[in-house]
């Protein structure tokens, strides 16, 4: 075999990577004769050649990171909307276990949503930070917030828990302002 590559090994591929010199190059030796007819020619003597990534890979990350922020942010709405709908039911479980067999020992249960919209609040508050819906959602979770302390700090003097009339008072305060946060987000969609 007289050719201008000398051949290492007998392979299916005419290249053989003999070891990685860098991080993205490669030393790439020819393992089988050059085409007699000279219109493919892959290779006559070793080369190194170097594979370059980092741009799209940069590029990538970049892509990635747009398309995933994009699609928490067009989730906007909904998310107020779960959020809304989850503080009132939990707002409904307490004033019914309240009213049945008194305050709950803990308020764990009942304050976890509580952290979380409040989270999303503050994520969101970057990008809508001028909207009536997210103004009014703040409120929301005052209300919700006000609901648990009313549950929570007994209201007689003997240590008895609250008045009924007052929990629903306000439980329907937060009822409201969750209407007002749904309105608020169907006037922005419009």
């Amino acid at each position: 075999m007289g050719s201008s590559c000398g051949v290492l090994a007998r392979s299916a591929s005419p290249y053989f990577v003999a070891r990685r010199r860098r991080r993205s190059a490669y030393r790439v030796y020819c393992l089988a004769s050059p085409a007699s007819s000279r219109l493919v020619w892959l290779a006559s003597r070793a080369r190194t050649r170097r594979v370059r990534h980092r741009g799209a890979a940069i590029a990538f990350v970049l892509a990635a990171a747009a398309l995933a922020s994009g699609c928490y942010w067009s989730k906007y709405d909904k998310l107020v909307r779960t959020h809304v709908a989850l503080l009132e039911a939990m707002a409904d479980k307490i004033v019914e276990v309240t009213e049945t067999d008194g305050a709950p020992a803990s308020l764990a249960e009942y304050r976890y949503p509580l952290e979380r919209a409040r989270d999303f609040a503050r994520i969101a508050g970057r990008r809508y930070a001028g909207r009536e819906s997210l103004t009014g959602f703040l409120a929301f979770c005052d209300a919700y917030e006000h609901v648990l302390h009313l549950v929570a700090a007994p209201s007689g003097r003997d240590g008895t828990s609250n008045d009924p009339a007052i929990l629903a008072a306000a439980r329907a305060a937060l009822v409201a302002q969750g209407a007002s946060v749904l309105g608020a987000l169907d006037r922005e969609r419009a």
